[in-house]
């Protein structure tokens, strides 16, 4: 393996300065550019491809030293991408021959940064290519609210009415025409067509542990974010207990524009299976639009885009509860 090869790559693609760094620091190297704070990584390369278990092991190691890792492979699976990312490891698909294309992303504080004409896909959908985020906006859309013409979904979601139009073709038969405007002509199909194909993955996301309920949890971590004037909203469990009470909420999940310390909060940083907080910041640009804002109260996800992030978190059970509730609350059709 080249391992020169991913340096000069991160040089050329993302303006990245590599540097070597302080000694005793237990790192291996040093990336720093424009809005890229200077981050420190313990690398790991491995000649031949590995499985995600053991990007798991590696990640908790890093962890116990206080350092962010980055693996270095000749290949990676959607299985071991998606490792890399539920542990915020950095992952580089460096393959054996000169010259071939070195793909895969960083992460550090700052968020994540995907090398140019990456193809990393990973288990939830994500392909090579543009994210039709309007087209997902307007599946949800349509499923939250009535039916309306092309010109006010437009309206609602903030793109033109050619966009629109686009976006119903790629919905196909689970939407159609009625006197009233566009409306679901299937709602578990689009449902269904969302969960398999909607890049749910945050860019980012701190997992954080408090002596507080998951409820009262969100509730300090969004008063935090409001008073700092960082845009949020809160989805998983706690949303959804919210809306169809089923079981009571075993963590909070908070979207948010931005990654802060909650440290000042009382909140501890731990692993993502000790954890009963989480701050994600969202590659959708529509999702944080998309909430809710009561006068009292927090911010919270629509129903929908709730239902997404139990599917997604293995909340089975609620995930289930909560599709009922939302499939007798439309009616027949």
């Amino acid at each position: 393996m080249l391992i020169t090869e991913p340096w000069t790559t991160i040089a050329d693609g993302l303006g990245l300065v590599v540097t070597a760094p302080p000694e005793d620091s237990g790192a291996d190297v040093v990336l720093a550019g424009p809005g890229w704070p200077s981050s420190a990584y313990r690398t790991k390369s491995f000649p031949t491809p590995i499985r995600p278990a053991a990007v798991h092991a590696h990640a908790a190691s890093a962890r116990e030293r206080g350092l962010s890792l980055l693996l270095i492979v000749p290949s990676a699976s959607a299985g071991v991408t998606q490792a890399a990312l539920d542990e915020n490891v950095s992952l580089l698909v460096v393959p054996g021959s000169p010259g071939s294309t070195v793909r895969g992303f960083l992460i550090s504080p700052a968020g994540r940064l995907d090398l140019p004409d990456a193809d990393v896909t990973t288990e939830h959908g994500r392909r090579p290519g543009r994210v039709p985020w309007a087209t997902y906006a307007l599946a949800f859309e349509l499923l939250e609210a009535p039916e309306a013409s092309q010109r006010v979904l437009a309206g609602r979601i903030g793109v033109t009415q050619p966009r629109i139009s686009q976006a119903l073709r790629d919905l196909g038969d689970a939407v159609h025409r009625t006197p009233a405007g566009w409306g679901v002509r299937s709602p578990d199909d689009l449902v269904d067509q969302i969960l398999a194909r909607y890049p749910w993955q945050p860019r980012i996301a701190t997992s954080w542990l408090t002596l507080d309920a998951p409820v009262t949890a969100a509730q300090h971590a969004t008063t935090h974010l409001r008073d700092r004037g960082i845009a949020h909203a809160v989805g998983g469990d706690v949303a959804a207990d919210a809306i169809a009470p089923w079981a009571r909420p075993s963590s909070a999940w908070i979207w948010t524009s931005a990654q802060v310390d909650l440290q000042e909060l009382g909140a501890t940083p731990t692993t993502a299976d000790t954890a009963n907080l989480f701050l994600a910041v969202p590659d959708d640009p529509y999702l944080l639009r998309s909430a809710a804002r009561p006068e009292d109260g927090y911010p919270t996800l629509p129903p929908w885009r709730v239902w997404v992030d139990l599917v997604r978190q293995g909340h089975d059970d609620a995930a289930a509860a909560l599709r009922r509730h939302l499939m007798t609350r439309r009616g027949p059709r």
